[in-house]
């Protein structure tokens, strides 16, 4: 099954060609969000790979707001892992989240097991992220759990937790507090054969957690521009749970929008405008 993601990078696919006719004009919506997003406060300095960062924010949020709809991802992942040593670490992360959990649930062991919880899950994806994944070099090359473990940690950087932890820290002020309703993690609105994973449905708010840092103008300060694609992909989305099937389950959707994690801005819009906006 096809991801809308992948399908919006295949520019010859139906997905892609539906959005580039029908919802040609982005620019209003993500100089709009540019604009509400205001400075950056987690710059992306120091030893962190970025794409890393961004799936381990993913897990920590998720868990934080709904940990069991979280973890039970990782159960998912242990019945479909593609090999009997990744469905081993699977398991042990998820007891491993699981206990923190029980004695607070916060801290560096919470930061580093959620980081080692993004990068196994996005193994899973797809053939090629299993293939460019540091899990799955880690898991191949490690003789014995003290060489799994110490691969694992090699993966891990002290300044890509710090900045984990800041974002979190900013999360409990900006995102956690401002969502209402029941709240729904990796929600699953896939919908005729293609794969579509929302990252939080709360309260008819469908929202994609962003850690993209933008580029340096002149100045050399941070602006974000969300991308065309990022547009596209949560139009899909918005499609795709308005599905009878999606609705029963998630409520009907009234506001879409992003959370632009380094720099602290929940932008939404509603539902009926978000879908009608890029039209040409």
């Amino acid at each position: 099954m096809s991801s809308v993601t992948s399908l919006l990078r295949d520019r010859t696919s139906p997905l892609s060609e539906w959005m580039a006719t029908d919802f040609s004009d982005t620019i209003g919506l993500r100089e709009t969000a540019r604009d509400l997003c205001g400075p950056i406060l987690v710059p992306p300095t120091g030893d962190v790979d970025r794409p890393a960062l961004g799936a381990a924010f993913d897990m920590l949020a998720t868990i934080t707001l709904r940990p069991e709809e979280s973890l039970a991802l990782l159960d998912i992942e242990v019945d479909r892992a593609w090999t009997p040593a990744h469905a081993r670490l699977a398991g042990t992360i998820s007891d491993a989240v699981r206990q923190v959990l029980d004695d607070g649930g916060e801290g560096a062991a919470l930061y580093k097991l959620t980081w080692v919880m993004g990068l196994l899950v996005n193994s899973m994806r797809s053939v090629d992220a299993y293939m460019r994944s540091g899990i799955t070099r880690v898991v191949r090359s490690a003789s014995s759990s003290r060489e799994l473990y110490a691969g694992l940690d090699e993966l891990i950087t002290a300044d890509g937790l710090a900045q984990l932890q800041e974002l979190h820290e900013i999360a409990q002020d900006e995102l956690y507090p401002r969502l209402r309703g029941a709240i729904h993690v990796h929600a699953d609105i896939s919908n005729r054969g293609v794969q579509a994973e929302a990252d939080v449905i709360a309260g008819g708010l469908l929202l994609d957690l962003k850690t993209s840092a933008g580029v340096q103008d002149s100045s050399g300060d941070y602006r974000l521009l969300p991308s065309a694609r990022d547009i596209h992909q949560m139009i899909a989305y918005s499609y795709f749970a308005t599905e009878p099937q999606h609705e029963s389950r998630y409520g009907p959707i009234t506001a879409v929008g992003f959370y632009f994690a380094r720099y602290g801005a929940l932008v939404a819009w509603p539902a009926e405008f978000f879908m009608t906006a890029a039209m040409p």
